[in-house]
């Protein structure tokens, strides 16, 4: 039940003091004028304030008598009833077509006639956040989630500060990162998907055993998978222990693949190409997920990435022809930056990517090529 708590004789008052005449030095026909302006503002208001009134209370006394809607479930706190709604409605109309007045150098105020009303339905809504909620914490939904048309950041600058991070302003609407399972595969040497032949996991889960590595930061561990030129590796989980995650030697696509906890690096370019991901996630990076130690190509699309120190890393200190393609990318909590390079001729391409508290962003050279859209 919403608790009105209205102080009807001080609003009464407030109106009466302020449609009363007052001492001025205005002209008695200036004067005149307003007196007859302000009462017919309070006469309106005092109308008002009793349709308010009236119509809150019918809407209590209904509440009483029949206390449950007839498919038995309670009424809200404003009640079903039309003549209620209707009467709302137009008290709602009118006080919105009466509560603002021009003031003397043509701004726009509160009338005074209102302002009582204005301040007791004021009250009103304090008293019943149940009904009305919180401005502080708004009563429906939680902060726009991340989308196409409400990105939290889509540009930057590259240098080495905290351009293009933003304060979070919700969570992504739709996350791919999948557990790992508890009967992961585990591996003992690396599997080689040959030259032109496709691995497909079937959505299972991929762990390396203590002779791959450790998952640590050891550059001595070895990899989970080695795609040779023109591989391809589909609907792959790899587990907790990825020792050195994937390499790659030459042109290879990877499509449903899922790093739940990265080990030294997720993917390294081993050896010159075109590497393409897709459809793909990645968490829980000490350092870099993507490592490109041969100049080539790496597209991403439609890649997620969350608690990592770098997106993307170029050999450090070593030159190369570098092509960076970032298309619908999502990219959350980097501690370092989205892409770094120290190569001169690096080429940065970002389309749709949405990032929140990424540290940094893009740190390329001057002379390197960063085209945002």
């Amino acid at each position: 039940m919403i608790n009105l708590n209205l102080r009807i004789s001080s609003t009464a008052d407030g109106l009466n003091e302020l449609a009363a005449p007052q001492q001025s030095d205005k002209t008695p026909a200036l004067q005149d004028a307003g007196a007859n302006n302000q009462q017919q503002g309070s006469d309106k208001v005092s109308s008002m304030l009793s349709e308010l009134i009236m119509a809150l209370l019918e809407t209590l006394l209904k509440q009483g008598q029949n206390g449950e809607t007839q498919e038995g479930s309670p009424q809200n706190s404003l009640g079903n009833t039309g003549k209620a709604d209707n009467v709302m409605q137009n008290l709602g109309s009118d006080l919105m077509k009466n509560a603002i007045q021009q003031s003397g150098n043509g701004e726009g105020q509160v009338s005074a006639p209102t302002q009582p009303l204005t301040k007791e339905i004021g009250k009103m809504m304090d008293n019943n956040p149940g009904t009305f909620g919180h401005p502080q914490s708004p009563q429906s939904g939680s902060a726009p989630a991340l989308s196409e048309q409400s990105p939290l950041s889509s540009a930057a600058s590259a240098d080495t500060g905290e351009a293009g991070s933003a304060s979070p302003t919700g969570s992504v609407s739709h996350t791919m990162f999948p557990e790992a399972a508890s009967d992961a595969t585990v591996i003992n040497e690396p599997i080689v998907v040959k030259a032109g032949e496709t691995f497909d996991g079937k959505g299972k889960t991929f762990t390396a055993s203590s002779k791959l590595g450790d998952g640590g930061q050891s550059e001595d561990q070895k990899p989970l998978f080695i795609l040779e030129d023109g591989a391809s590796l589909k609907n792959v989980v790899l587990g907790d222990n990825e020792a050195d995650g994937i390499h790659v030697r030459g042109d290879a696509k990877l499509d449903n693949v899922h790093w739940t906890n990265v080990g030294e690096d997720a993917l390294t370019m081993k050896k010159s190409g075109t590497i393409e991901i897709s459809n793909s996630s990645a968490k829980g990076a000490d350092d870099k997920i993507f490592q490109l130690n041969a100049p080539g190509k790496l597209i991403l699309d439609n890649v997620q990435a969350d608690d990592f120190g770098k997106l993307v890393r170029t050999n450090g200190g070593q030159q190369g022809d570098w092509d960076i393609q970032l298309n619908n990318v999502t990219a959350t909590n980097g501690k370092h930056a989205l892409v770094q390079s120290d190569s001169n001729s690096v080429s940065v391409t970002a389309h749709n990517v949405k990032t929140e508290n990424v540290k940094g962003m893009y740190k390329l050279p001057d002379s390197g090529a960063l085209h945002i859209s």
